[in-house]
């Protein structure tokens, strides 16, 4: 196996700090709150939760279709980033 030097510890360190910061601007990147109902949006009621369908605007004018699933206990959201348009 091999070993990290610590010139390649430096660089995967920074790689993870960027790939962090990339992934909270992602997440904080638009004003929209996808767990809120919006005119148009779809949703479906089952025995296990609640799955909302919403199209989110981003800062950079791109739509994203996301899946919000929420219950009493947990949630989630799935969005579809390759049909992402501008």
């Amino acid at each position: 196996m091999k070993h990290f030097t610590s010139g390649m510890k430096i660089k995967l360190g920074i790689a993870m700090v960027l790939f962090g910061m990339a992934g909270v601007l992602v997440a904080c990147g638009s004003e929209a709150d996808p767990n809120k109902e919006k005119p148009g949006s779809t949703t479906v009621d089952t025995e296990y939760g609640r799955v909302v369908e919403n199209e989110i605007t981003l800062e950079n004018g791109s739509k994203v279709t996301c899946l919000i699933f929420t219950d009493s206990r947990k949630g989630g959201m799935s969005c579809n980033w390759r049909g992402a348009n501008k």
